[in-house]
């Protein structure tokens, strides 16, 4: 399914997932990337934090449309989506194939691979390096992956079953029932949760999403758990306190359902951060041309 249209359209004429102000001419060909390619992306990896990741080559056949995604630091490839000519949509997302273990991700091609545009894309192999940088919020490192298998012993669909995790991971064993019949049950559980989370994103709060239900009444937020304590008083100046014997709050649907809404890009095609502010995200500079290229033209924005 296709979301955010507007956004991924003015993508098409932006850098973005391209860092702003990257090399977007190739190496080996001298071709330069078209804004309209590649229009959106995502990529998580067990590599170290802080790994940067780029855009390691462009594939164009007559029907095939491949790129190669990289370490920047090692400038290892990491993995690759294709986008293929009367089967693959464009604007919709592309699951990445990994090379490596422990990366994953998508890839969303843009305009550019429409009938009359792919064309004049020229043929052949478009070398990159780690100058091409995708955006710091296209991708999150998080190390090694807290279960790094799942397997029996034998290597067997049945029987015991052997855990393989790190440091990341804390696991509880305790005693329950599966219809009625009693089992041992293990709890997996994260030892710093904020670790996983993307640069971009804040700390979660108490309920299932990153943003409380009810985050404040008359301009009074909650304190650090998210707890709004709300007072009465009475014609002769007596206060009490509003408790579960006084106030009752209902929620019929989970906090994940209450909190969730699309967020909504700027006129640069910018995501709002946690605290609703774009300033973490650079909006395209006026000129809107890396002076590395010679041949880009100057697009009307």
């Amino acid at each position: 399914m296709i979301s955010n249209h507007e956004w991924l359209a003015r993508n098409s004429i932006r850098s973005f997932p391209v860092r702003e102000g990257a090399v977007v001419v190739s190496s080996s060909s001298g071709w330069s990337l078209a804004p309209g390619l590649i229009v959106d992306a995502k990529f998580t990896s067990d590599l170290s934090e802080g790994t940067s990741f780029f855009l390691h080559s462009v594939t164009v056949s007559p029907r095939i449309c491949s790129i190669v995604i990289g370490d920047s630091t090692t400038g290892d490839s990491l993995g690759c989506a294709a986008f293929v000519r009367g089967v693959n949509g464009v604007a919709t997302p592309i699951p990445i194939r990994p090379v490596v273990d422990g990366f994953a991700g998508f890839v969303t091609f843009g305009p550019a691979m429409l009938d009359e545009m792919f064309d004049s894309i020229p043929k052949g192999m478009h070398m990159f390096g780690p100058d091409t940088l995708f955006e710091a919020r296209c991708g999150i490192s998080i190390g090694s992956m807290p279960v790094r298998s799942l397997a029996t012993p034998s290597g067997s669909a049945g029987g015991s079953i052997a855990v393989i995790t790190n440091d990341s991971l804390f696991l509880s064993v305790s005693r329950g029932e599966d219809d009625g019949d009693p089992v041992d049950m293990i709890q997996l559980s994260l030892v710093d949760p904020v670790k996983f989370l993307s640069p971009c994103e804040g700390k979660t709060s108490p309920c299932e999403c990153r943003s409380i239900p009810i985050s404040s009444i008359n301009g009074v937020a909650g304190d650090a758990d998210g707890v709004i304590t709300l007072e009465l008083e009475d014609e002769n100046g007596n206060i009490y306190l509003l408790g579960k014997s006084s106030l009752q709050v209902s929620i019929l649907r989970s906090a994940q359902a209450l909190c969730s809404k699309v967020k909504t890009p700027d006129q640069y095609g910018r995501l709002p951060g946690p605290s609703g502010s774009y300033d973490s995200d650079a909006k395209p500079v006026s000129s809107y041309k890396n002076p590395k290229d010679k041949t880009f033209p100057e697009p009307v924005i």
